[in-house]
């Protein structure tokens, strides 16, 4: 007689969560190969764009089969946030390549969610698509091609859901992390490779300040600040987030971005008052990198000393750039503006208008404005939920008095990543809770103590 032991019964495996980590970006063969493959067919189908609309498609055919087969809103969010951060100096046709890494990535985002039954909207996207609905109405108005204006918000009304629903829980912020190190560093490494061509001082000084991979040194500057304003105020720091900010405040520096600096430094000192023991530390980390590499700003502090406040690109410069812009409104583009991007070609200067909201008003008319306004509203009231968030949200709203940081793709491609981030977990961007330790079981208050 043989004995048979009882064997449990087999269980069914546990219904995944999406929303939860399924772990790091795998590295196996294979992994690697499809990588590559999306790169190349990236690649391709970028420069195809400037010889045929149908070579494109038809190069787009095997790139979204390849990224079907592997994680393809991770691979979306990654165009999307890596070409508008590194790869607005290469130009290709008509457009600079993060004009056509962003239509990448929109499409491939688009597979994704048609694929997980999905709309691919939050309530941050709300704000991006009013302003590609203000750019569309301004198009139609003056007889103006909106397309690309049109694309690039629909790609950024993309990243908040893309951020929230990448394959990898914590993909999106090491992602941002990754691309941010980069543009860090060619900004730190631009006067030896004089790669992009440096930006010469403005202000009457002698020299140069330095923008990296991003674009213009102001640009460059607030979104590195909006980085390094999230990573200073997670709840926890480790040291690569410690290396990180240093590389971050030494580029800062050699943008010799006067505003965005002072602005920066009112933000994070709003952040730092909840973890007030990082103070310390922050404080050598900023001494160190002012004594490496604070001379552009400086030069540029010297530069206005020099001038004064009528020198070029200085307040009263902008004031005299938001009146030329206002001038040309009121000659009959009052209700739909003048269309989207048009500023500097019709400006004597050949200069942008140097405000997000004097070039609402003037490039997108009245209705613009106020669809934009809308836009901005809803953006705070569906973000505004943490103090790190307010800062963040405070900061563009600033900046954009003198520069239209919410527009500019570097700017706003990160400040929906960060907000997305710290909307779906607040308690990761807020201090740890005090905690009363409990007194002993043994322990008598002093009433009962004889």
């Amino acid at each position: 007689m043989s004995l048979v032991l009882p064997t449990a019964p087999r269980s069914r495996p546990a219904p995944v969560d999406p929303s939860r980590d399924v772990g790091p970006l795998p590295t196996s063969a294979a992994s690697a190969r499809t990588v590559a493959l999306v790169v190349a067919l990236g690649l391709v189908a970028g420069g195809a764009v400037a010889v045929s609309p149908l070579v494109l498609l038809l190069a787009l055919v095997p790139f979204v089969v390849a990224v079907l087969r592997h994680r393809p809103i991770a691979t979306g969010l990654f165009l999307l946030i890596a070409g508008p951060l590194t790869l607005a100096a290469v130009e290709i046709g008509a457009m600079t390549a993060d004009n056509y890494v962003t239509m990448l990535g929109l499409l491939v985002v688009l597979v994704g969610a048609i694929v997980k039954r999905k709309v691919p909207f939050t309530g941050l996207s709300v704000f991006p698509l009013l302003v590609a609905l203000a750019i569309l109405l301004s198009g139609l108005r003056n007889g103006i091609d909106p397309t690309s204006g049109i694309i690039r918000f629909l790609g950024l009304a993309l990243v908040p859901w893309a951020t929230v629903n990448a394959e990898s829980r914590t993909f999106a912020f090491r992602a941002l992390k990754l691309v941010i190190l980069v543009v860090a560093l060619s900004v730190i490494t631009q006067p030896i490779t004089n790669y992009p061509p440096p930006f010469a001082f403005e202000d009457g000084a002698v020299g140069f300040r330095y923008g990296g991979l991003a674009g213009h040194p102001n640009f460059t500057c607030y979104t590195l600040a909006m980085v390094a304003m999230v990573v200073i105020g997670q709840r926890r720091l480790s040291k690569p987030d410690y290396l990180l900010v240093g590389a971050i405040g030494a580029a800062m520096l050699m943008t010799g971005s006067v505003a965005a600096a002072v602005y920066f430094g009112g933000a994070v000192l709003l952040v730092l008052l909840q973890y007030r023991r990082r103070l310390l530390g922050l404080a050598v980390v900023g001494a160190i990198g002012l004594a490496a590499a604070g001379g552009t700003l400086l030069a540029r502090l010297g530069a206005f000393a020099a001038t004064g406040n009528g020198g070029p690109n200085s307040a009263t410069w902008r004031e005299t750039q938001w009146q030329q812009v206002l001038m040309i409104w009121r000659d009959g583009h009052q209700l739909a503006g003048y269309g989207w991007q048009q500023t500097d070609k019709l400006l004597a200067n050949g200069l942008e208008a140097h405000s997000g909201y004097v070039q609402t008003l003037g490039e997108l008319g009245v209705v613009g404005a106020v669809i934009v306004l809308c836009g901005l509203i809803a953006l705070a009231t569906v973000s505004v939920r943490t103090v790190l968030a307010a800062a963040l949200v405070g900061y563009v709203l600033l900046t954009a008095v003198s520069d239209p940081t919410f527009y500019y793709p570097p700017c706003a491609t990160t400040l929906f990543v960060l907000l997305a981030l710290i909307r779906r977990s607040p308690e990761d961007f807020r201090p740890e809770p005090t905690v009363a330790r409990p007194a002993a079981a043994d322990e008598t208050t002093r009433s009962e103590r004889p």
